[in-house]
């Protein structure tokens, strides 16, 4: 729950992401909860790109995989 509040603050959910400085602006267009909003308002907008998109299916095929691991390693203990 922390986590996910903190990449909401992070990526602009609660204030305008220029509301932060530079350097947090820079590392919140690298999250995950950040490319999706993007991708969302592009959508809406029928502007959709679909590096996002990729970039979307990256970060879910890499926490999948991550959990993936981590149960594997937990069972075989």
């Amino acid at each position: 729950f922390l986590c996910a509040i903190s990449l909401g603050y992070l990526s602009g959910c609660f204030y305008p992401i220029s509301f932060f400085s530079k350097s947090i602006e820079t590392l919140a267009n690298v999250l995950p909860t950040k490319i999706a909003i993007d991708y969302l308002s592009q959508t809406l907008l029928s502007q959709s790109s679909m590096l996002q998109l990729a970039s979307i299916l990256a970060y879910m095929g890499f926490f999948l995989l991550w959990t993936v691991v981590i149960r594997q390693k937990k069972l075989s203990e």
